[in-house]
């Protein structure tokens, strides 16, 4: 499809090129006098082979930057709400109504006694169309579809940005029963749309009326949450279902379709993901990022609570939970230590730290 299309441009340029020559050339020809009509054919033939030249020559960088617009303004599209597409197309509307008007005035400006002037109405005509709709589509697209406008899209290289909005983020059942989603939504650190499928949402309610205990408290407390959730931030439920897979190749497959990123805390599910080249935001590996650095020869005091799985090693814990693993610490299990860090292992659970005992509090009385 890609070919036929950057096909189809080449031949646009290319006989945009050649009707340029070819008028360049009517635009001469009363200057060249005495000349017969058999060269004149053959000057207007070489006018117009030199501008298709030039059209072929400028046509491949052209081609592949209005591909690549068309590519973006496509995968924009299908992350639009409806509130958006509903303002655009109104903003387009507007936009084209104006632009209509806007270009009737211009017509009244005498072109013709400007060189070259019926080109440049046409030009200055089509670029007085396109901001005019490109605005107003903007406009409309702020006023009906409530788009916040924060500084880094003004400032954004992409122009399509600005308007569309920020990448989505589809949270999967995981992250809502897990509840930490809430606080991160409230600092505001994550002010793109939330989106939370159907299907999450009858997996939560199976959930909530599981007869088992755990399940059934789970399920309730991530309704909650997205009762909470729905009247703070921008949230809404997405009615999108695939038949016959399983949530997490559903979660999967929508978040292709929308080019949206995934939140999860599920560590198979973000393995998948990331092979299939979806972004991928973890709540565990913000919360594993966001701990206190610790580095070998820090000394800490901890609490050793229990036994290790190798003989003599003792285990505590960091506020944060961070899991320390004391050597020789055995003997001390319910009592406060000083140890000294060796070293530590980051894992896809979090980071494990190890170390030996520095100073015992015994002997430090």
């Amino acid at each position: 499809m890609k070919k036929l299309i950057k096909g189809l441009f080449y031949i646009f340029f290319s006989l945009c090129g050649g009707i340029a020559g070819w008028s360049i050339y009517e635009y001469l020809k009363p200057i060249l006098q005495n000349i017969s009509p058999e060269l004149s054919f053959v000057h207007s033939v070489i006018f117009t082979v030199v501008g298709i030249i030039f059209g072929i020559s400028f046509s491949s960088a052209l081609s592949d930057y209005l591909l690549k617009l068309i590519e973006n303004v496509a995968k924009q599209l299908l992350t639009m709400s409806t509130k958006k597409l509903a303002g655009g197309a109104v903003g387009l509307i507007i936009g084209l109504v104006t632009s209509s008007l806007s270009i009737y005035i211009i017509s009244t400006i005498p072109f013709e006694f400007i060189p070259f002037g019926r080109y440049i109405y046409s030009l200055f005509s089509i670029s007085i169309a396109i901001l005019i709709c490109y605005i107003s589509i903007y406009l409309g697209a702020i006023i009906i579809g409530q788009v916040s406008v924060s500084p880094e899209m003004l400032n954004s290289a992409n122009g399509l940005e600005l308007f569309w909005g920020g990448k989505q983020k589809i949270v999967d059942t995981s992250v809502i029963i897990d509840g930490r989603i809430y606080d991160i939504l409230k600092t505001g650190f994550i002010d793109d749309k939330i989106l939370v499928p159907r299907f999450v949402l009858a997996e939560l309610q199976t959930l909530a009326d599981s007869a088992d205990d755990l399940k059934r408290t789970k399920g309730r407390k991530g309704l909650d949450l997205l009762e909470v959730m729905k009247k703070e931030f921008d949230f809404e439920i997405i009615d999108k279902d695939y038949d016959g897979i399983l949530v997490d190749d559903k979660l999967l497959n929508l978040a292709t379709e929308l080019h949206a990123s995934l939140l999860t805390n599920d560590y198979n599910l973000n393995k998948v993901a990331t092979v299939k080249g979806i972004e991928v935001l973890n709540i565990n590996e913000l919360a594993n990022a966001l701990k206190p650095a610790i580095h070998a020869g820090e000394i800490l005091k901890v609490n050793i609570i229990k036994a290790g799985k190798e003989p003599n090693q003792g285990i505590a814990y960091l506020e944060n939970g961070t899991m320390i693993v004391v050597e020789n610490g055995k003997k001390y299990i319910g009592e406060d230590v000083i140890i000294e860090v060796t070293s530590y292992l980051q894992t896809s659970a979090g980071k494990m730290i190890f170390s030996k005992i520095y100073q015992n509090k015994k002997k430090e009385k």
